[in-house]
């Protein structure tokens, strides 16, 4: 049974049908119409609650939804908007689709506020349409794959929220993406999946852009911008790009490695909240003068065989320092971190007096601690008495 007053407004069963449809049934909302979903709620598709997420939803003929349904999946053509505003959901176990293949014309879906979710979409599917998304603030969050411009023009633009991709990002040649100021693109959920423009695509950044797997990921493609980049997930990001971004680098888990002498740009601070930066034979750059020296950074370095000389001060307030992977690290700055230096590979070399600070514990998981003419002095009593300890030392 449909309820019309729970949405506000009639809905037809296409051209003919007044009646409950039947299941799969495609419902079409003709007009220029606003129908806002209240929350909690039902909007009645083919005679079938949306939350059965049975039929298909298709917008058309300048129409707008302010949506708090569930429904299967959604096209939006003809001049049509569906608008998702603060409060309001619109749950899609398939793909949205603006303008898709069998709806000509302009179709936009504008988050502001509001959350979508959906298995993919589709922006711009067929040769003769236009689609266009917009997300002013809210989530829209697709755990499959999102294309911008398929064989006709897709644009994404976002300016405030997220938008999330657990799938491929894929951008066609009639497809513009705009990750603006205050807008976050996402590409992965923390698992496996997770492309950004097949791994070597070209994206201009200039807001927050999220790289999220739990296996190793690279991207080639140039990644330029006034934006920040963000590494998150547990595998190892291998960026390999000419890489030009301004706005930071920040790693919250896994490892970030250098695939190129640019791979994280020229400026830009580089905050550790967990995760490991990695040199390579491309990139041995010192970058500490770009590291952050805000409280409780976590500064992780993987040598990994080469051998790297950070010079900058490291002030961190409740800091800490890891030295991982084989190769020689050789801090020479006034460092004055507290929060303890461990060693799990490889050697840290003492290249000043100050090199690890005068206060924290000394941990020994595998690596070396290395004195210098600059540096002799007797850490003994900082160093960690816990279980299996293996103190190397290299008087060198």
């Amino acid at each position: 049974m449909r309820d019309e007053r729970a949405v506000g407004i009639a809905v037809r069963w296409g051209a003919a049908r007044s009646g409950a449809g039947p299941r799969g049934t495609t419902s079409k909302l003709w007009g220029s119409q606003t129908i806002a979903v209240i929350a909690l709620l039902t909007l009645t598709i083919v005679g079938l609650t949306s939350r059965r997420a049975e039929a298909q939803l298709v917008v058309n003929s300048n129409t707008t939804i302010s949506s708090g349904t569930n429904v299967s999946s959604v096209e939006i053509g003809n001049g049509s908007t569906l608008s998702v505003p603060a409060g309001s959901s619109l749950n899609s176990s398939g793909s949205i689709f603006a303008s898709p293949s069998m709806v000509s014309g302009t179709g936009t879906l504008r988050v502001s506020g509001g959350r979508v979710t959906s298995g993919g979409g589709i922006l711009g599917q067929n040769m003769y349409s236009v689609g266009a998304a917009t997300v002013l603030s809210g989530t829209w969050a697709n755990s499959g794959d999102l294309t911008v411009g398929g064989d006709g023009t897709g644009t994404l633009t976002m300016t405030g929220g997220l938008v999330r991709v657990g799938g491929t990002l894929s951008r066609g040649s009639a497809g513009t993406i705009n990750l603006n100021a205050g807008g976050t693109l996402q590409i992965g959920t923390g698992a496996t999946g997770g492309v950004l423009l097949g791994g070597t695509g070209a994206l201009t950044n200039n807001g927050t852009l999220i790289l999220n797997r739990s296996d190793a990921y690279t991207h080639s493609g140039v990644l330029s911008g006034s934006g920040a980049v963000v590494k998150q997930g547990a595998g190892t990001l291998t960026l390999s790009g000419t890489n030009t971004y301004t706005g930071g680098t920040t790693l919250t888990a896994g490892t970030l490695a250098f695939g190129s002498a640019n791979a994280i740009g020229s400026s830009g601070t580089i905050s550790f909240g967990g995760g490991t930066l990695q040199s390579s034979a491309s990139n041995t750059t010192d970058y500490s003068a770009r590291f952050s020296n805000a409280a409780s950074q976590q500064y992780k370095i993987d040598t990994n065989g080469q051998s790297v000389t950070l010079a900058s001060n490291l002030t961190s307030s409740g800091g800490s320092f890891t030295k991982l992977g084989t190769g020689t690290v050789t801090l020479s700055g006034a460092n004055t971190y507290t929060g303890g230096t461990t060693l799990t590979a490889g050697t840290l070399a003492l290249g000043s007096a100050n090199a690890i600070g005068s206060a924290g514990t000394i941990s020994f998981g595998g690596g070396t601690l290395q004195s210098t003419v600059s540096n002799t002095t007797d850490y003994s009593a900082r160093f960690s008495n816990a279980a299996s300890q293996q103190y190397k030392i290299d008087t060198n």
